[in-house]
Order: structure tokens, then C-alpha cells, then sequence
């Protein structure tokens, strides 16, 4: 729809490509850039919220050019083919055709998605393996889907250049935010989250948590994280795994059978957690009863 603002086809291009928005992004057309404009940063921006498609591809043969993740810079060109009269019937963006898969979230760009690729097709490769494992994609139980950056700064507050290597989650941020604000909280319904700040500050040593865990309750799948030793669950009705991730991180090494101690108390503190859990209130449309997965009607 030429009358689609920029922020609703960078949404369109996620789906159809498979990204997971996880990464910043922009509308580059001439010398013109499109994207959130950030007040701390002296980077002249268009804000995408208040343009159209119609504007950056006014025309048939007009191209203008979408970047996605700034570190692995993926580049699509978007070229607009064709212009069609207006349809009453057509709902929402629909994917007519395309070749192979899309490159995994932080596969290194163009150059490491050439050797994942590689090492994928070929058995027999010495990263074959580790890839298998890495490739779950952000949100999996395996180290692929956990090891996600995540860069923090504060001026005058954090000391810059430090490097903090004890796993946190994304809710820490929320209780980080609300203990700096002052913020008022219901102590019937507590965050789940940890205020970072002291920990980042030194203030406090050692780990904000005691264990992490993770359930991906369409899949059955869940993680627990607890020092160096990670249970793993792959899927509903598959065994419980247990890996060194310190030693391991490509978790080849199953020590299930070796260390049964460890496993087993891993179980008992999934068990338990996942215990006080409640179903999903906003399911997807994948798990919608009578969903087909497909996109919802267009955002105003």
C-alpha cells in the first residue's frame, strides 16, 4: 500500500525476511535516512512514523534501500515492479515468491553467513555441530538463543569500557528502571527482575541471580542456568540434558549420565518454577484457537 508508513513496512519486511526486530534499523532513500531518531545521538533522521512508502518510491523502477542490524549490516534493496489499482479485498502484505532461508540473527553478516552456511551443508565440518546447536535463533534454550549483548551506559554513574560477564535478564531491566526512578511497586504482584545498578557499580559482587530460567511453552521446551551448569529440555517428551557452558559452549557435551546430581537438582528447581507459572494471557497466533499464523489487519 503506497499510503503505508515506514515503521509498518519495516514490520512487513521482518516477517517476510523471518528477522526478529532485534536490532536497530533504517530507510536510506538519496542522502535522506529514515528510521527512530534518537536524541542522544547528532544523526539527522527522518522520523519513519510520519512517512509513507509512496514518498521514498514515488514511481515504478524507483529504489531506495533498507539496512537492518547496523553490526552485521544487512542491506535489502526495495525496488517497487509494479503499481496496482486498490483492491478492497486485500487484507495485508502477502510474500509471493523467494529462495532459501533467512540468515540468522547475528551470524556475523554476509561474510559469517557464508560460513554457516558452509558449515551446516557439511557434516563432516569441525563447526557443524556448535552451528546446529547455535542456530535455535534469540528466545531458544540452546547458548545460540541466551548469549545476546547487551550494552548499558550512564554517563557520570558506570565507569566506561567494563565488561560484566554474569548472565541478567531483559525484566532486570524493568527493575533496574523502576529502583532508579523511585518508582512505587505492588509488593502483591513483585518484578521478576533485578535492580542491576549495584551490581554493575560494584557495589554488590557476584550474580543477580541464582538461577535463570526459560520455558517456550509452544514447544515444551525450557533452559536453567545455574553457574556454569545449564539443564536443557529441548521439546515436549524429549530428556533433559546437562552442559558446562563455561567449558562448552557450543553444549556438545551431554554430561546427563556423568554428573546425575547435578541434573537431578536442576529438574527439582525447573520443576518448582515452572510450577508457579500461569498460561500464556496473549497467546500468538500460532497458538490462537482456529489461528492460521498469518499477519494481522494493517496498524493505523
Amino acid at each position: 500500500r503506497a499510503n503505508m508508513k515506514l515503521n509498518r513496512f519495516h514490520t512487513v519486511i521482518q516477517t517476510a525476511m523471518g528477522w526478529t526486530n532485534s536490532h536497530l534499523h533504517q530507510f536510506i532513500a538519496g542522502d535522506v535516512y529514515y528510521g527512530e531518531p534518537d536524541p542522544d545521538y547528532d544523526f539527522k533522521q527522518q522520523n519513519e512514523k510520519n512517512h509513507t512508502v509512496a514518498e521514498l518510491a514515488p514511481n515504478v523502477d524507483a529504489l531506495f534501500t533498507y539496512e537492518y542490524d547496523f553490526g552485521d549490516c544487512w542491506e535489502h534493496d526495495v525496488l517497487l515492479e509494479k503499481i496496482l489499482l486498490p483492491d478492497k479485498n486485500f487484507k495485508h502484505p502477502v510474500c509471493l515468491g523467494g529462495a532459501n532461508a533467512c540468515p540468522p540473527e547475528d551470524c556475523g553478516g554476509t561474510s559469517g553467513y557464508a560460513d554457516f552456511v558452509e558449515a551446516m551443508a557439511d557434516p563432516k565440518h569441525p563447526e557443524h555441530e556448535s552451528m546446529v546447536e547455535w542456530s535455535g535463533g534469540k528466545g531458544s534454550p540452546w547458548e545460540g538463543g541466551w548469549r545476546v549483548p547487551f550494552a548499558v551506559q550512564w554517563p557520570g554513574h558506570l565507569p566506561p569500557g567494563k565488561v560484566y560477564d554474569q548472565p541478567v535478564l531483559s525484566l532486570d531491566i524493568f527493575a533496574t528502571i523502576t529502583a532508579l526512578a523511585h518508582a512505587l511497586t505492588n509488593a502483591a504482584r513483585p518484578l521478576d527482575g533485578v535492580n542491576l545498578m549495584p551490581f554493575l557499580t560494584g557495589q554488590i559482587a557476584g550474580a543477580p541471580h541464582d538461577a535463570i530460567y526459560l520455558r517456550m511453552f509452544d514447544k515444551g521446551a525450557f533452559a536453567v542456568r545455574r553457574g556454569d551448569d545449564k539443564l536443557v529440555i529441548p521439546g515436549t517428551g524429549q530428556l533433559a540434558q546437562l552442559f558446562n557452558v563455561t567449558q562448552d559452549i557450543s553444549e556438545s557435551q551431554n554430561l546427563a549420565g556423568s554428573e546425575p546430581e547435578k541434573l537431578t537438582e536442576l529438574e527439582k528447581r525447573r520443576a518448582a518454577w515452572n510450577q508457579q507459572l500461569v498460561e500464556p494471557v496473549f497467546p500468538g497466533l500460532m497458538q490462537t484457537k482456529g489461528g492460521t499464523g498469518k499477519a494481522p489487519a494493517p496498524l493505523d
